[in-house]
C-alpha cells in the first residue's frame, strides 16, 4: 500500500508514529511542514531531514514543504507526489486546523484520508464530511492501515 503522510509534528513524534508503515513493508511518503517561523531556515530544515533520516526513513521517502503564502498556507507541497494516483491512504495531522485546506487545494480523495488528530472537534468535523479519523493520543496507525487495505 502506498501511503502518504502529511504532518507537522516534530521529527521525534513523527518516527514514534510511522516508522511502523514502513516496517510492516509498505511504501511511505512523508511530507514535513516545519513551523511558519522556522520553515525558511535551511539548517532547521536540514536538520529535521537528518533526524528522519537517523530515525529510520531514506531521504527519498521525505519532502518538506516549500515555503510560499498562498490560501492562507505558508507552504507548499510537491504537488506530483501528493496527487499520484497510486497513493492508497493519506494521513494528515490536523496541521493546526489546517487539514481541510490541504484535501482542498490538492483534490485528495476523502475516502483515502485518514485524519490523525488530538482535537475532538476537528475529527467531528471531518467525520461529518466523511473523513476516518483516529486520536492522535492513541495513534492506532496499524489498525488504520488494516483498515484501508480492506477498502482497496
Amino acid at each position: 500500500m502506498n501511503v502518504i503522510v502529511i504532518e507537522d509534528a516534530d521529527p521525534e513524534n513523527i518516527i514514534k508514529h510511522y516508522t511502523r508503515i514502513i516496517e510492516l513493508g509498505h511504501e511511505l511518503q512523508i511530507h514535513y511542514i516545519l513551523d511558519e517561523i522556522i520553515i525558511n531556515n535551511q539548517d532547521i530544515r536540514n536538520f529535521a531531514l537528518e533526524q528522519l533520516v537517523e530515525g529510520g526513513f531514506r531521504k527519498e521517502q521525505i519532502e518538506i514543504a516549500t515555503p510560499k503564502i498562498q490560501n492562507g498556507l505558508y507552504y507548499e507541497l510537491d504537488r506530483n507526489k501528493i496527487t499520484d494516483p497510486k497513493n492508497n491512504l493519506y494521513l494528515i495531522d490536523g496541521l493546526q486546523g489546517k487539514w481541510n485546506e490541504i484535501i482542498d487545494k490538492y483534490n485528495i480523495p476523502k475516502e483515502k484520508v485518514c485524519l490523525i488528530s488530538e482535537s475532538p472537534d476537528r475529527r467531528n468535523r471531518a467525520k461529518s464530511i466523511g473523513i476516518y479519523t483516529i486520536d492522535k493520543q492513541r495513534a492506532l496507525i496499524v489498525e488504520t492501515l488494516r483498515i484501508f487495505e480492506r477498502k482497496r
